[in-house]
């Protein structure tokens, strides 16, 4: 399956008023991804991104009171720390508090229990390699980290990114053909950290990729404030920085988790796939039966018939015995049997 992103890029990346629930629910299931422009509102942006950069700097001087070990063990923000230094009175999933985004989520969690998951906010190397941010994270499955229940993730850049800083590079195809791709086994198979232990250890090397889905595949959108990418945390994503990109990145994203590993549509269409299996299975049977009661009243109709015709040559021979010819040729006969006897 060969994927060119440039004869997606139409119907992946539109502005907030382009979309309806229905029609980015619909993108969102048959490539895994989609981007809304302007859908989250600047006033709420601007409250999250400060309430962040206030976390981080606390973190900084939490963290430099420790050993230098501790600094790389958890480089994120999250919702509980926006929570904190705001005294309670902001969220990070305020942020996709919009009714498009919201209806969208109705539409994936149709027919199952679905909850708000977590926010975190994380920084990403430029170049300029701050010391501070993350290095670019490699293509990776957010369900190798999170766990497999269906989960959708909004992934909101506080500045512009993808000239000079870094962005997102995704593989937009649907989560079912991820899955399928990645190789993931429900019994974990081998020794790795958090959930990699169900996937092969290449699943995801960048050659495999390429092979599988063609050298255009990754989908690396400009994204500016407001801006949001819907995925999930089963597409094949990560970093994309190239060396013109110097300044760093920082950006949050918000998840939402249902209580199944598929979101609605698949698993209606699974249970769809397999009741239509049934049907044709006991239709099958059905004919089959059919089949063979046909050729049974064949074959007694066929018994039928020749026992009518026996029965018929039967009664013929007993007519013919009871005939008044049958009396008196039989005298005769024994008269010339006896002129015989005398010649």
């Amino acid at each position: 399956m060969c994927i060119h992103v440039g004869e997606l890029a139409e119907k992946l990346d539109k502005s907030l008023s382009d979309w309806t629930p229905r029609t980015l629910h619909r993108t969102f299931v048959e490539q895994g991804c989609a981007v809304v422009r302007n859908a989250i509102p600047a006033n709420r942006l601007d409250d999250v991104k400060a309430a962040t950069v206030i976390a981080f700097q606390g973190r900084k001087e939490w963290l430099d009171t420790r050993r230098a070990k501790a600094r790389a063990q958890d480089p994120h923000v999250y919702d509980q720390d926006i929570r904190r230094v705001t005294d309670g009175n902001l969220s990070g999933f305020e942020l996709v508090d919009v009714p498009l985004l919201k209806d969208f989520l109705s539409y994936v969690y149709e027919g199952q229990n679905w909850r708000e998951h977590s926010v975190a906010a994380r920084r990403i190397q430029g170049t300029e390699l701050d010391e501070e941010y993350q290095k670019p994270l490699e293509l990776h499955l957010d369900c190798q980290i999170h766990g497999f229940n269906f989960t959708v993730n909004f992934w909101i850049p506080f500045e512009e990114c993808g000239v000079d800083a870094p962005s997102l590079q995704l593989v937009p195809i649907g989560s079912q053909a991820t899955r399928k791709f990645s190789g993931y086994n429900s019994t974990k198979f081998r020794e790795a950290v958090c959930y990699y232990g169900h996937f092969p250890k290449e699943a995801l090397n960048i050659d495999a990729i390429v092979k599988a889905f063609g050298p255009n595949c990754f989908f690396h959108p400009i994204m500016r404030p407001g801006d949001v990418i819907v995925s999930s945390n089963w597409i094949i994503h990560g970093s994309y920085r190239t060396p013109q990109m110097r300044s760093g990145r920082t950006s949050v994203e918000v998840r939402f988790i249902g209580d199944q590993l598929e979101h609605a549509a698949a698993a209606r269409d699974q249970f769809c796939a397999e009741r239509d299996a049934a049907i044709a299975a006991r239709d099958a049977a059905i004919a089959a039966r059919d089949q063979f009661c046909a050729e049974r009243d064949a074959a007694i109709a066929a018994r039928d018939q020749f026992c009518a015709e026996r029965d018929a040559a039967i009664a013929a021979v007993d007519a013919i015995k009871a005939s008044s010819s049958w009396r008196i040729t039989g005298p005769i006969r024994r008269v010339a049997g006896a002129i015989r006897s005398l010649e």
